[in-house]
C-alpha cells in the first residue's frame, strides 16, 4: 500500500511538471544565445529572455528587443544540454537504498546497532560509489549543443517550432518542480521505560540507537514557488526496549525477570508545505512549515517472564503479554531549513511531530508493572537530503 501511495505521487508529479506552451520568462542566469533572422533584415544577436504566445524577447547590446514570430524566418539557438546531476542523484539514491536493505535486514527498522557502523561503512559507502558512477554515464554533465528552428513553414508547424523552441529554451532554465526527500532524526520517545524490580534496564541492550536513519521519504510538487504538495511515507517506530533483573527475597527465595516491548508504526500522509519566508531569505536558502494527515499502521507488543525460585528447589513461571495491532488516523507536522548546496541538492535540519492515538495497557503486578498510557506518537530533530528535478 505504501509503494503503491508513492509510486502515484511520484507519477502525479512528473504529470504535473510536463512544459506547457504560453508566456515563458527564461532565469536570467541560464539565458541562451540566440540568432534571430528575419527577411529582407539584419540578424539579430543576443540573449533569449521570453518566449510569448506571438513573439519572443532578446536582449541585444543591452537593449531590450521584440521580435513578432511573424517576422522571424529561422532561429539558431546555443544552449547546454544535460545537466551533469547524474552523479548526485545517483549517490544520494544508492546511498539511501543501501541504508533501506541493511536497516530492514536487521529488522530494526531504520535503527542502527553500533557494532554494525563497520558493517554500514563496507556497504553503504561503495553504495554511495556506484550510484555516482552510473549517474555520471547517464548524466555526464553538460555539452553545448547548436540547434535551428524554421518559422518558414505552415501554422502547424510553425506551432511544432516554438514548442520546440521553448522546450530548449526552459529544460535547464525551469524552477524545479519535483522534490524528493530523505529524512533521519534523532527520535524522542514516548514509550513508557520497561522497568523491572532489581532490574538491570538497557534501554539499548543490543547497542540500538535512537537515530532513525529512515525517518521519512516524501515526493512533493510545487504548485507555486512558495507551496508544494505531495504525499509522505513517515516511520515513527521507536527502538526496542529490553530489561532484565534478579533480586533475592527472605529464607533464600529469588525471582529473575524478563521483558521485551517494542513499537513499531507507519504513516502515510498527504501533505502541503508552505515557505513563508520565500521573498525575503536568499534564493539558496528556505524555510518550510508543512504537514498532513493521513493512516498508520501501528503494532506495538510488550512481553515479561517471571521467574520464582524456592529454598526448596522448586520453581514457576509467570508469562504476561499486551498488544495493540491497528490503523489510525494520525497527523503530522514539521519545520524544515533547507540549503541548496548544489543545483538540483539541498541538505537541511528538520524537526517533527507525528499526532497518534493512546491506549492504556493493564498492569502485571508480578513485575511491579503499574497501569500504564501509551502515547503512539512522538517527536524528532533531525537532517533533510533533497532532490530538485
Amino acid at each position: 500500500m505504501s509503494k503503491n501511495i508513492i509510486i502515484a505521487g511520484v507519477l502525479l508529479c512528473l504529470f504535473m511538471s510536463q512544459i506547457t506552451f504560453g508566456q515563458v520568462q527564461v532565469k536570467s542566469t541560464a539565458m541562451k544565445q540566440a540568432i534571430i533572422f528575419r527577411p529582407n533584415q539584419d540578424a539579430i544577436r543576443g540573449k533569449l529572455a521570453e518566449i510569448g504566445e506571438e513573439y519572443i524577447v532578446v536582449f541585444s547590446s543591452e537593449r531590450e528587443v521584440t521580435i513578432p514570430f511573424a517576422d522571424i524566418s529561422r532561429i539558431i539557438l546555443t544552449y547546454e544540454r544535460g545537466s551533469g546531476r547524474g552523479p548526485i542523484y545517483g549517490a544520494v539514491l544508492a546511498g539511501y537504498a543501501g541504508t533501506l536493505i541493511l536497516t530492514r535486514s536487521q529488522d530494526h527498522g531504520g535503527f542502527v546497532e553500533s557494532r554494525d557502523l563497520s558493517l554500514y561503512l563496507l556497504v553503504v559507502v561503495p553504495s554511495i560509489a556506484l550510484g555516482a558512477g552510473i549517474g555520471y554515464l547517464v548524466d555526464p554533465g553538460s555539452v553545448q549543443k547548436e540547434e535551428v528552428f524554421d518559422f518558414t513553414g505552415s501554422g502547424e508547424a510553425k506551432t511544432g517550432e516554438k514548442s520546440r523552441l521553448l522546450r530548449a529554451a526552459t529544460h535547464e532554465s525551469r524552477e524545479s518542480k519535483v522534490h524528493i526527500t530523505f529524512q533521519g532524526s534523532h527520535v524522542n520517545s514516548n514509550m513508557p521505560k520497561l522497568n523491572l524490580p532489581g532490574s538491570s534496564t538497557s534501554y539499548d541492550y543490543n547497542t540500538i540507537s535512537e537515530f532513525n536513519w529512515l525517518r521519512k521519504v516524501q515526493v512533493t510538487y510545487s504548485v507555486v514557488p512558495e507551496v508544494e504538495v505531495g504525499v509522505a511515507l513517515v516511520w515513527f517506530s521507536e527502538p526496542p526496549q529490553f530489561s532484565f533483573g534478579y533480586e533475592t527475597l527472605g529464607n533464600s527465595d529469588s525471582k529473575s525477570y524478563n521483558g521485551f516491548q517494542s513499537f513499531e508504526a507507519t504513516g502515510k500522509y498527504i501533505v502541503a508545505l508552505y515557505k513563508p519566508l520565500y521573498d525575503l531569505l536568499d534564493p539558496r536558502l528556505d524555510l518550510k512549515v508543512g504537514g498532513g494527515f493521513g493512516a498508520a499502521s501501528i503494532d506495538y507488543s510488550r512481553t515479561t517472564t517471571v521467574w520464582a525460585y524456592t529454598q526448596s528447589g522448586t520453581g514457576s513461571q509467570l508469562n504476561s503479554s499486551f498488544s495493540v495491532s491497528d490503523n489510525f488516523v494520525v497527523a503530522y507536522l514539521f519545520v524544515q531549513l533547507e540549503f541548496e548546496l548544489v543545483d538540483g541538492l539541498s541538505l537541511g535540519l528538520v524537526a517533527d511531530k507525528v499526532f497518534g492515538p493512546s491506549r492504556d495497557a493493564p498492569a502485571v503486578s508480578e513485575a511491579n508493572i503499574p497501569p500504564q498510557t501509551l502515547r503512539f506518537h512522538n517527536t524528532s530533530v533531525g537532517f533533510t537530503i533533497s532532490l530538485h528535478f
